[in-house]
Formats: C-alpha cells, sequence, structure tokens
C-alpha cells in the first residue's frame, strides 16, 4: 500500500492531500520565502545601477559617507517594499526621496547616486507587480474555460466516450477538482475493462499528484492487467522489432551456427555446435533490445544472466540441460542441449492425439521435473505443450524454458507480475500475486486438459473475458469434452485446476503420484495436504539429481566479454 511506504507519525489523511498547492499569500502578509523573491528584484537592480555609474566613472570614487548612508536607507526601503501595498509603497519611496534632496540640499550637493537607486529599485518592483496582476488577470479569466471543459469532459464521460474525456482533462493543470475528474475517470475505463485506458489515466494522475488516493495501486493494478491483455494478442501486437534484430549471425560465443529450428515472438532457436569438444547444441535468443530501453533493458540482462544461472544449475532427467549464456550482436542468447523429438503443441489437434497412457506417463514426469526444480527455488512460470518436447522413439520427455518467462518480465516497471501464456495462468497470477511451484501445477493441469480434449478448459472472447473466467469460473469436466476418459484421470485434471491454491496438489511429486495412480487404473488417494505451501528446504534430497556447482571457468579471448555490457557467463 501506498502509505506503507512512509515511515513517521505522519497520517493518511495528511499525506493523501500533501500534493495539493497552497494558495499564494497575499502581498499584504506574505511569507519569508516570497518576501526575499520579491525583494530579490528592486534590491538587485538598485545594486546593479550604482554599478554601472560606479563602472563607468559617472559618479567619482570614493563615494563620501552620506552617499554611503544614504544608499543604505535606500535599499533597505527597497527591501521592505513587497511588505506594503502598492500605494504604501509608492508614498514611501516618495518619502525617502524626499529626505535625500534635503539632506543633498542642506549639504550643498545632490545626492544623485541614492536617488537614481531609489527610482531603478522602485521602477523595478511595480514592473513586477503589474505583470503579476497581468498573469492573476489572466488566470482567472481561464477559470471559466476549465470549468467549460470539465463539464464537456464529464458529458463525453457519460456517453461512454471515455478516450474522448481523457483527450479533454489532459489540456487542464492537474490540481483541485481536475483530480477527482481523472480519477473517476479512470474508475469507469477499470468498470469497462479497458485495462489500457485505465493505465493512461492513472499514469497521468500519479505523475502529478502520486499521493492521490489509491492511484499507484490502481495504476499498479491496470498496468498489469494491460500487460497481460496485450501477452495474449501475442506476436501481431507487438512493438517492430529493431532492424536487423533477427538476422541470422554467423556465430554467437563460441558456437557456430548452423540453421534456424525456430522462432518465437523475441527471438529465434538456431542449431549450433561447439567447435572446440564437437557438441551440438541449441541456441535460443531474444531480442531484449528491441523489447526494453534504458534502465528497463539493463534490468532485463541482468535478470537474464541470473534466471539464465539458476536454469542451468538444474540438473534432472527431465530438464533440458543449458550449457552456456551470453549476450551480443544485439542478441541475449542460451546454449543448451539439442533434442530429437518435438514438442506437444501439435498433438493438442484430435487427429495427432496421443494415447491415454502415454500422456499420464509424459504429465507424470513433467510433475517430477517441477517438484524439482520447486525443490530448488526454481518456478518454470510458462508450462504449456510447446514447452514440453518429446521424442516418441525412445520415449524421451523433457521441459524447456525454465526462467524464460521470468527473464522476459520488467518486474520492477509491472509490479512483479511475472508473465506466461494467459490461458495457462492461474488465477493467483491474473491478480499479480507472487508465483510459487502451485502455479505450475496449475499449467500443468490445463496443459493435461488440452491435451486430452483439444480445448482449453476456460476460454473467452477477449482478454478480459478469459480474465474473468479464470478468476471465477469452474472449468468443464474433461468427461463432457471425451466420454472415454476414466473418473480417476477428471479428479487428477479438476483437483490441478482448483481456484484455491491450498486445494491444489501442493507438490509435483504429489501430481506425479496421483497420474500413475490414474494411469494404472486406481483411484487417486485423497490423503491431499492442503493449506499453505510446503517447505521444499525441509524435504530437499540434495542427493538426488542435484544441482550443478557453479563452475570457475576460464573464458576463451574469443568469447570473453569485450565490455561490461556484452556480459557472458559459464553455466
Amino acid at each position: 500500500m501506498v502509505g506503507n511506504a512512509f515511515g513517521g507519525s505522519t497520517t493518511v489523511a495528511s499525506k493523501q492531500n500533501a500534493h495539493r498547492v497552497r494558495p499564494a499569500p497575499r502581498y499584504g502578509a506574505p511569507d519569508a520565502a516570497s518576501w526575499r523573491r520579491d525583494a530579490l528584484w528592486p534590491v538587485a537592480s538598485a545594486a546593479l545601477a550604482v554599478l554601472v555609474c560606479v563602472g563607468t566613472g559617472l559618479v567619482p570614487l570614493p563615494p563620501s559617507l552620506l552617499v554611503l548612508a544614504a544608499l543604505l536607507v535606500v535599499l533597505a526601503c527597497l527591501a521592505l517594499l513587497p511588505l506594503l501595498r502598492v500605494w504604501p509603497g509608492v508614498l514611501a519611496g516618495a518619502g525617502v526621496a524626499g529626505i535625500c534632496v534635503a539632506v543633498g540640499w542642506s549639504q550643498g550637493r545632490m545626492l544623485a547616486l541614492p536617488l537614481l537607486a531609489l527610482f531603478t529599485g522602485h521602477y523595478t518592483y511595480l514592473a513586477r507587480r503589474a505583470a503579476k496582476g497581468e498573469v492573476a488577470a489572466a488566470r482567472n479569466g481561464g477559470t471559466a474555460l476549465q470549468d467549460e471543459v470539465r463539464r464537456l469532459a464529464s458529458d463525453l464521460k457519460n456517453q461512454g466516450k471515455l478516450d474522448a474525456a481523457f483527450d479533454k482533462l489532459v489540456q487542464l493543470p492537474v490540481r483541485g477538482e481536475v483530480l477527482r475528474d481523472l480519477y473517476h475517470l479512470g474508475k469507469a475505463f477499470e468498470r469497462n475493462r479497458s485495462f489500457e485506458g485505465a493505465r493512461g489515466v492513472f499514469a497521468h494522475l500519479v505523475a502529478h499528484a502520486p499521493l492521490y488516493r489509491d492511484a499507484g495501486a490502481r495504476l499498479g493494478r491496470a498496468e498489469r492487467l494491460a500487460e497481460v491483455e496485450r501477452q495474449a494478442k501475442g506476436p501481431s501486437s507487438a512493438r517492430p522489432q529493431a532492424a536487423g534484430a533477427f538476422a541470422a549471425p554467423q556465430h554467437l560465443g563460441r558456437y557456430e551456427i548452423d540453421g534456424e529450428l525456430g522462432r518465437g515472438s523475441m527471438g529465434r532457436v538456431y542449431a549450433a555446435h561447439d567447435p572446440v569438444i564437437g557438441r551440438a547444441v541449441a541456441l535460443k535468443t531474444l531480442a531484449l533490445g528491441s523489447e526494453f530501453e534504458g534502465a528497463a533493458l539493463v534490468d532485463a540482462r541482468a535478470r537474464f544472466f541470473r534466471e539464465a544461472e539458476s536454469a542451468g544449475r538444474l540438473q534432472h532427467p527431465q530438464i533440458v540441460a543449458i550449457y552456456d549464456a551470453g549476450d551480443e550482436q544485439g542478441l541475449s542468447w542460451i546454449a543448451m542441449e539439442r533434442l530429437r523429438g518435438k514438442d506437444l503443441s501439435h498433438a493438442v489437434q484430435p487427429e495427432h492425439w496421443l494415447a491415454v497412457p502415454i500422456l499420464l506417463s509424459i504429465a507424470a514426469r513433467v510433475a517430477d521435473a517441477l517438484d524439482y526444480a520447486h525443490q530448488h527455488q526454481v518456478v518454470h512460470r510458462d508450462i504449456k505443450p510447446s514447452n514440453i518436447l518429446y521424442d516418441a522413439g525412445t520415449d524421451t520427455v523433457k521441459v524447456t524454458d525454465f526462467g524464460i518467462a521470468r527473464i522476459t518480465d520488467n518486474s520492477k516497471t509491472r509490479t512483479g507480475l511475472v508473465l506466461g501464456t494467459p490461458s495457462f495462468m492461474a488465477p493467483e497470477q491474473i491478480v499479480g500475486t507472487k508465483a510459487d511451484g502451485r502455479c505450475d501445477i496449475y499449467a500443468l493441469g490445463v496443459t493435461l486438459y488440452q491435451l486430452l480434449t483439444g480445448s482449453l478448459p476456460l476460454r473467452g472472447e477477449s482478454m478480459s473475458a478469459l480474465m474473468h473466467a479464470i478468476a471465477n469460473e469452474v472449468p468443464a469436466d474433461v468427461r463432457t469434452l471425451r466420454a472415454d476418459l476414466p473418473e480417476s484421470v477428471a479428479m487428477v485434471v479438476a483437483r490441478a485446476l482448483h481456484k484455491n491454491p491450498g486445494a491444489r496438489f501442493q507438490t509435483g511429486a504429489q501430481m506425479a503420484a496421483a497420474l500413475r495412480e490414474a494411469s494404472s487404473g486406481m483411484r487417486p488417494s485423497a490423503d491431499a495436504h492442503f493449506g499453505a505451501p510446503l517447505d521444499y528446504d525441509a524435504r530437499t534430497d540434495f542427493h538426488k539429481y542435484p544441482m550443478a556447482d557453479f563452475p570457475d571457468t576460464v573464458f576463451d579471448s574469443a568469447a570473453a566479454p569485450a565490455a561490461p555490457h556484452a556480459t557472458r557467463s559459464r553455466i
């Protein structure tokens, strides 16, 4: 919450009103800051006039003590002018001028320098007062126009023309009633489930009044939901890639490119080999520079190596091994083992359906891999058919792309939401809750549902409708779409898709055991451990598929980074 970011005894109400602009003080009683500002101009102009006269030789040096005393009196009078109204100030200036003339007459001389300073300073002060009066008059005259614009924006909002209403309000100074109008317009965008529009309104509001009501929290929520909506639209809605971002390189790091294996919205996958040891690898590239800029790009690259290292230290038979990572030629890349077979995205079509026992076996091994990763504090965040590789010839299952969803998420500007494929996201991910292993369990449930029936468990005509369905609707039983499936399989899928994370399988090991029981024709046991997530550290078996030690490797000169921005790490 916004209030939690501040210490001390300041009340929430005072924080929320801290942005309000205080009315300018009247000239008869200015505060210290405004008095110093207003007094500076006449005193400085008078001093400048004196320096010009002395510098040009119009006044002989050194001046007499009488002239110096008169100058001090004049400067004191000019400094006190902002404390007086206009006509009292004029009379005070005239009085000081009269005194200077009388004293000079009595001494038989004219005190020209003090009189010049007095005239210059007083003229400057009156000119500034006149200019301020014109500005104030213009401001008062503009109030009626602002009220008219606000009324027009209100009419447009009531007619449902929210974008047009926002175009009107952005023309006005963000203060007073305009703050309230913007806040209610943002809420109207939310009610219409136009989260991109709500994000724009609350961003404009927070930029000018960051503590206004709960605008900051609403901006964070709108950014999360708008990003999920953009993600659901796929590559067609992404920003155009930078020129040459996907030009096939000849080599990356020490690896020589052999050809292209596939492509996605942010990069391509190349077949490559290590010429030193002859190992065939797959190079997944991410064009981070086309998705992020400035500090966000620096953060994305740092997260890339951090997540690549975590994923690279996982050693499990069902997890794709990662060998190396780097960043060059505008591409961030990961070198991983090259596998036979293909992903399961084609198996969602009825003509390519896999036999149910094979699907259950694949899902059980994926659950084993997730259980191992979760024990080592690594959450996949984007389990789906295209991230599960299967080779029917050798009956090999591999899970790929650990950490990629988090690498491509700018968590600082998206308020911690970790992106994945929207249809496979758990309800708690949709609302921005921190992802844990049970989100992967939900995504595996969606994957199994789709591979068994050829259909997603929940769908919507729009992104907002899909998010509402994920958060509130219960998926149909798989047997309504495929009657030949046994009850035991339907129970496993339903439990994995439960809205409440505490009612799902709490670990991948639990789900794997249930899948194997269902595959053997047994009804899954009901020894569920509901409630808080398990303490993975307490049950980790570090002797079974341990994390690899991060090796101390001497970079070869050809692959070593030439500058800090070309970071490369060995995994």
